[in-house]
């Protein structure tokens, strides 16, 4: 379908065109993408900097192609830390929920197992953080992750 076509039948205004990365539009509307379920504070502790995430209470994450984030204040200073974990076909993994371009959330696509920022450039990460596309220059932030019994355990 040519472009006008789709913008017309959308309801989009054409002459935005120039503005926006729309040659990435249609692919973005096909994938799968999993946006991280924010797990309550009944479902993880945080002490002494270290996040443990219980797998019983947030038993969704037992299954592949999903994502998790918690949100959190860090020591005296109150510094806010951001912690986004996807369980992988390889995995779990667990990185900083900030992309590096401008500070957005990301979302986990299943489908081609990437990160993506939430932003209109749309920054791409594989899973082990490097960026596969700008506008992003830095790669991710991994954070340590281990696995004991039915809890995941994250280090700052």
């Amino acid at each position: 379908m040519k472009r006008r076509l789709f913008f017309r039948k959308c309801g989009v205004i054409t002459t935005t065109i120039s503005l926006c990365p729309f040659e990435n539009f249609a692919i973005e509307l096909d994938g799968n993408k999993i946006t991280p379920t924010k797990l309550s504070e009944g479902q993880y502790i945080v002490k002494n900097e270290i996040v443990r995430v219980d797998l019983n209470k947030a038993d969704f994450l037992k299954s592949v192609n999903t994502a998790a984030k918690i949100n959190y204040t860090l020591g005296k200073k109150k510094s806010k830390l951001k912690v986004l974990i996807i369980h992988s076909n390889s995995g779990y993994k667990a990185f900083e929920n900030r992309c590096t371009h401008g500070g957005m959330e990301l979302k986990y696509l299943t489908d081609t197992e990437e990160l993506r920022c939430t932003s209109f450039g749309h920054s791409r990460f594989d899973l082990n953080g490097n960026v596969r596309k700008g506008p992003a220059s830095k790669n991710l932030k991994i954070l340590k992750l281990s696995q004991e019994d039915q809890s995941l355990i994250i280090y700052k």
